[in-house]
């Protein structure tokens, strides 16, 4: 007789783990068997990277362990030759920040030195234009002034303009 196809099969009797595979396999075929195996070599890996990370912790507290240890001497901290060190590198930053202070305020000074010579520039230019224009203005009336000679010595009959005792410039 043959076995009714529609009829629920039993599960494999206890204690017979080949028999299980093999109904395991013909429910879910070799895609499911994959998917199992994958599953245990993540498991697999999942360990070992715990185990790592273990000893990588291990390792780390072992290395603040010796990094916080105390010296031989039992003083932790700077030694007394590197906060003498630093204590003249301040010195030297106070006096460069003094001298800075000291060239600024001479800079100042300059500066306004500068703008009072500037302004005094400004005025004398100004009077040195002033000046020409009263030369420029001198100078022709003195041309006037000898056109004016010329003509009354030419009117009057060749008098050359000048006295004795007069000079004229």
């Amino acid at each position: 007789m043959a076995e009714d196809p529609t009829r629920r099969q039993r599960g494999p009797a206890p204690g017979d783990p080949g028999r299980e595979r093999e109904i395991y396999e013909e429910e879910y075929g070799p895609a499911r068997e994959d998917a199992v195996e994958t599953a245990r070599k993540s498991r697999t890996l999942a360990s070992v990277a715990t185990v790592l990370a273990v000893l990588a912790g291990a390792a780390a507290a072992v290395a603040i362990i010796f990094a916080t240890g105390e010296d031989d001497d039992g003083r932790s901290g700077a030694s007394r030759s590197s906060v003498r060190e630093l204590r003249q590198d301040v010195e030297k930053l106070e006096q460069q920040v003094e001298d800075a202070s000291e060239s600024e305020e001479s800079v100042d000074e300059l500066n306004s030195t500068v703008e009072q010579l500037d302004s005094r520039l400004s005025e004398l230019s100004s009077s040195q234009e002033a000046l020409g224009q009263e030369v420029d203005e001198l100078s022709s009336r003195v041309d006037e002034v000898a056109e004016q000679a010329q003509q009354s010595g030419s009117d009057s009959g060749g008098s050359t303009g000048t006295d004795e005792g007069t000079t004229t410039p």
